[in-house]
């Protein structure tokens, strides 16, 4: 049992627009527990998650499309593969990336691109950690830099919900609707 899941984080973008690039619009109905299959989050720190129970939905595509003109991020978690991969694209293309995955024997960590300096203190301690745990017999020690850099930089993090889950999540439905018309 393990997530599967992906988001994509928008910073300072307002909820409209976001909803108008996706094609969705907000149901008076919370989500606390990721229930459906996408759900909007509006974080203190001015990122906005858009939830997904699809590790699909924040495919390559999407975040080159919903990236232009903006710097946007994406979250993938298959935890059923031990793979956390965070993608930054930036006007429709990849900026960085750093990517974990232990499905072929030993962790192994990727990265590249304009890593961020708020990532860098994790990357070295990563670094550090591979190099000291390659040096003993053990070689399974999956990380989760990836989930620990995306919430340095959004304040978001999926499996940091409370007992009563995480009620400013609220579900999406296909279909938007300018919350100005008719006014």
């Amino acid at each position: 049992m393990g997530f599967s899941i992906s988001w994509i984080g928008f910073r300072a973008i307002e909820t409209p627009a976001i909803l108008r690039a996706l094609n969705q619009h907000i149901l008076q109905k919370t989500d606390p527990y990721n229930e459906a299959p996408l759900s909007l989050l509006n974080m203190p720190s001015g990122w906005t998650i858009i939830f997904s129970n699809d590790v699909e939905w924040a495919s390559f595509e999407r975040l080159a499309s919903l990236s232009t003109g903006r710097e946007i991020i994406g979250m993938i978690i298959e935890e059923h593969t031990d793979i956390w991969g965070l993608y930054d694209y930036l006007n429709g293309q990849p900026n960085w990336y750093v990517v974990r995955e232990t499905t072929t024997g030993p962790s192994l960590l990727h990265k590249d691109g304009a890593i961020p300096d708020i990532a860098k203190p994790f990357l070295t301690q990563a670094w550090r950690d591979q190099e000291e745990k390659d040096n003993a017999a053990y070689k399974h020690y999956p990380s989760q830099e990836p989930i620990d850099i995306a919430e340095a930089i959004t304040g978001y993090r999926h499996d940091r919900n409370g007992p009563n889950g995480n009620p400013g999540f609220h579900v999406l439905e296909a279909g938007f609707t300018d919350p100005l018309a008719g006014l």
